[in-house]
C-alpha cells in the first residue's frame, strides 16, 4: 500500500508506504526454508521538489521495527524419505533507517 501527497501551490510532498511478505517458503531436496515477518514493514517520506533546481527526500524505513524470523528444516537426504536431521532458527531486527537523497542535474 502506497500514499503520496503533493500539497497544493507548494514544492512540498508527503506519503509512505507499507509492506508486509507474511511467509515466504522455500522447498529444497535436502531442507525447507521458512521466513516470517512479525509486523508490516513501514517507510515515509518528505520531499522537496526544487530547491536549487534539485529534488531534496529524507526518508525513515523499517519505522516499526520489524522483526524477521527463519527458520531451516534439515534432512538427512532427500526430505519425501530421509528422516529429520536438525532445525536451524534465526531472528532478525530491522532497526529503522534515515535516508537522504538528492536528484536532479548538477
Amino acid at each position: 500500500l502506497e500514499y503520496r501527497h503533493d500539497i497544493t501551490g507548494t514544492d512540498i510532498a508527503y506519503g509512505g508506504a507499507v509492506t508486509r511478505q507474511i511467509e515466504a517458503r522455500t522447498f529444497r531436496t535436502n531442507s525447507i526454508q521458512r521466513f516470517r515477518q512479525s509486523r508490516p514493514s513501514i517507510e515515509l517520506y518528505l520531499e522537496h521538489k526544487n530547491i536549487a533546481g534539485l529534488k531534496f527526500r529524507f526518508t525513515v524505513a523499517d519505522a516499526l521495527r520489524v522483526r524477521n524470523d527463519f527458520s531451516t528444516t534439515f534432512f538427512a537426504g532427500r526430505r519425501d524419505t530421509a528422516p529429520f536431521l536438525r532445525q536451524e532458527r534465526t531472528s532478525i531486527f530491522d532497526e529503522p533507517s534515515v535516508q537522504l537523497e538528492l536528484s536532479g542535474a548538477f
